[in-house]
C-alpha cells in the first residue's frame, strides 16, 4: 500500500472513527478512568521479537495483530458490562480483517514489482493484429 492510497486510507480512519463513536456510546471516558500506568505489570515485559521487524509487510501485519487482538478483548469484555455493544465490536473486528488484507495484498504486490525492469502491459483485443497495432 502506498502512503497515498485514498481508498484504505479512508477505511482505516472510517473504522478508526466508527469505533472511537461506538466507545463512546456505551463506555463513555470508563477506559481512562481505570489506567494506571504506574503499576502496570505490561510495563517491564518484553518479547525477542518485540523490536525487530524485517520490513514494511511485518511491520503492518504486527499492527494489525494488535488491533485485532485489542478488538477482540474490547468484543469478549463487552459481552460482561454491556452486551448490546459487543455485536458491534465484532462488526468492526471483521471489518479490520478485510482491510488488514487489502492493505497486506498491496503491500505484498508492491513488494513483488520493487525489482522488476521490465513491465509488460496488454490488452486483451479481438485479435493479435488489433493488440500489435496498438504497439507498434
Amino acid at each position: 500500500m502506498h502512503l497515498g492510497d485514498a481508498f484504505l486510507s479512508g477505511k482505516l480512519k472510517d473504522l478508526r472513527h466508527e469505533l472511537g463513536t461506538t466507545n463512546s456510546k456505551y463506555f463513555a471516558d470508563e477506559p481512562l478512568s481505570h489506567r494506571d500506568i504506574l503499576h502496570d505489570v505490561g510495563t517491564k515485559i518484553q518479547t525477542e521479537t518485540e523490536y525487530k521487524r524485517s520490513n514494511l509487510s511485518a511491520l503492518v501485519r504486527a499492527n494489525f495483530g494488535r488491533t485485532l487482538q485489542s478488538l477482540r478483548s474490547i468484543e469478549e469484555y463487552s459481552k460482561l458490562i454491556c452486551p448490546e455493544s459487543s455485536q458491534e465490536f465484532e462488526r468492526i473486528r471483521y471489518a479490520v480483517y478485510g482491510v488488514e488484507k487489502a492493505v497486506v495484498n498491496s503491500i505484498c504486490s508492491c513488494d513483488a514489482l520493487v525489482s522488476v525492469r521490465l513491465y509488460v502491459l496488454t490488452d486483451c483485443r479481438d485479435s493479435i493484429d488489433q493488440l500489435q497495432a496498438l504497439v507498434m
